[in-house]
């Protein structure tokens, strides 16, 4: 086509040019200064479970909910890839003058949401504060550390009570927010988020969504996804779906074998990968009388006090049936209560198989061997995983009355220490099994937040385990250091203090376009997420 032939004689030589630039540009024709923007990409929309615990970054954190959506807000001195690689954050670098003391340099240019740059004084203030608030979750994660001060050059100076090998990795959890400026009291901590994340948060309506907006001047540079929303009630909520943006990408789960995840595979795009989580069966390993527990219909003494109780239940769970029903969202049978991912991981502890026979004669060998009843606690976004564990139960004589309950409700029950028998997970975050020995095997000691996330006891059954967790921890050594904590998981196993039933795969449903790699500790960041137009090239 002679396009400058097609226009008007009549108009002026500048207009023709750039009416000619147009038409080129429309007919995708290359030519200097012509750029075909990219669209861009639709508000992402992350349907959730439950909501998070706040927003404040020191003071909630214990649920995925919540530590992934802070991910999106806030950073730390280090960070995780998508395989659990550690990379500098907010540091740029570290170093090591002596066992004891690390350097880290800070990042120059950060900025925070709220206005202003980072400094090393705000990293001494997270620090302090999440060493220090009575309400932190971060103690465990921090109670290894004596000093931090800010030093010449940038620079901030950890100083630890003892040497401690697993300190980078838990501190990609201890986010930096800025500390009070001259003139402020203060008195927008917890209440408003301000990090130096890639998202801030725009609104949070307590008990239904978040919404994020990239923020622009990131470091790394913006965001692809200009708004990300989570969603913690079902989006076809009334009111829920004119809130939303009219043309979002939705990502959901849905259980396996269920109709919505039928429905979805026909439509959507799965993402799958390995993730950090164990789901495995805990016991009450507390109280003599167990509040859950009756035989013949009258309270009994605890049974789960007695390790051949917990080793028959262990050996009558059929794994590879379990494995089975979930239907490709599970990781294979596991052998221990941390997945190959993680820093500890010992390749020497077989799988357990179902041994049935082998089950039954250990009952008949206890006390128990009539029987007992149990109530047998369960979330509701895990109940379809219950009743291949009650018929396993039963087939020993363990008749479990299933409760399934809503959030709430199930992890209120724990902390009151009213279970006797529930199934719960943990996922290693920091990708380092040291994390689980300190938050869920040591006995627990409040003021370090050792023992938080172990609602089965409050002083470890095991004697003298604390102090070999406390002296894996303090070993810089890594190849030593690995084979104290696979020591302590074989005896973790062997004593079934609880027993690992299933490593649940990361999984989710995407949109066409939408690419959105998964991460070993599964968190959703909106940052790593990119859009293409289908059918656009």
């Amino acid at each position: 086509m002679d396009l400058a032939g097609w226009l008007q004689p009549r108009m002026d030589g500048a207009v023709r040019l750039r009416s000619i630039l147009v038409l080129l540009c429309v007919a995708g024709m290359p030519v200097a200064g012509c750029s075909r923007k990219r669209p861009g990409p639709p508000p992402v929309v992350l349907q959730v479970m439950r909501d998070v615990e706040g927003i404040d970054p020191h003071l909630s954190g214990q649920l995925w909910q919540t530590q992934s959506l802070l991910s999106n807000v806030y950073e730390g001195l280090a960070g995780f890839d998508h395989h659990m690689a550690i990379y500098p954050a907010l540091a740029q670098s570290w170093t090591n003058r002596d066992d004891f003391t690390w350097d880290f340099q800070i990042r120059q240019g950060v900025r925070f949401h709220c206005g202003g740059l980072l400094t090393p004084a705000d990293v001494v203030y997270s620090f302090e504060r999440a060493r220090t608030h009575p309400d932190s979750v971060l103690k465990s994660s921090l109670s290894m550390i004596e000093k931090v001060e800010e030093i010449p050059g940038g620079q901030i100076r950890v100083r630890t009570r003892q040497p401690d090998g697993s300190l980078i990795s838990r501190l990609a959890s201890v986010f930096v927010m800025p500390r009070p400026r001259q003139g402020s009291d203060g008195a927008d901590e917890g209440t408003a988020a301000c990090g130096t994340g890639p998202y801030q948060l725009e609104r949070w309506e307590r008990g239904r969504y978040l919404r994020l907006k990239a923020f622009e001047p990131y470091w790394r540079g913006r965001g692809r996804i200009s708004e990300g929303w989570v969603v913690s009630v079902p989006v076809r909520t009334p009111g829920m779906r004119e809130l939303l943006p009219k043309d979002h990408l939705l990502v959901f789960w849905a259980r396996p074998g269920s109709a919505a995840h039928e429905s979805a595979a026909r439509q959507m795009k799965p993402m799958t990968g390995p993730s950090l989580s164990v789901t495995y069966l805990g016991f009450d390993l507390r109280n003599a009388v167990s509040p859950g527990v009756k035989a013949a219909g009258r309270p009994a003494p605890n049974p789960f006090l007695e390790k051949r109780v917990r080793e028959a239940i262990a050996r009558a769970i059929d794994y590879a049936d379990l494995d089975h029903r979930l239907g490709g969202a599970g990781g294979g049978i596991v052998s221990q209560l941390v997945p190959a991912l993680v820093f500890g991981f010992d390749p020497s502890i077989n799988p357990l198989h179902r041994d049935l026979a082998r089950a039954r004669a250990l009952m008949a060998e206890t006390r128990f061997k009539d029987g007992f009843e149990v109530e047998f606690d369960v979330r509701s976004v895990m109940s379809d995983y219950a009743g291949p564990l009650v018929t396993a139960l039963e087939s020993i004589g363990i008749r479990a009355k299933l409760n399934v309950l809503e959030e709430d409700a199930f992890f209120g029950k724990l902390e009151a220490g009213k279970s006797s028998l529930y199934l719960l997970r943990f996922s290693c975050r920091s990708g380092d099994a040291q994390e689980f020995y300190d938050r869920w095997v040591h006995s627990k000691v409040p003021e370090k937040g050792l023992g938080a996330a172990n609602f089965s006891y409050d002083v470890c059954p095991l004697a003298g385990l604390d102090r070999q967790i406390e002296a894996s921890r303090g070993d810089l050594n890594m190849p030593s250091r690995k084979r104290q904590l696979q020591a302590i998981m074989r005896q973790v196993v062997e004593e079934r203090l609880a027993v690992p039933v299933f490593n649940e795969q990361e999984f989710a449903f995407l949109p066409p376009g939408l690419e959105w790699p998964p991460r070993a500790d599964t968190f959703k960041l909106f940052y790593e997420a990119d859009y293409e137009v289908p059918g656009q090239e």
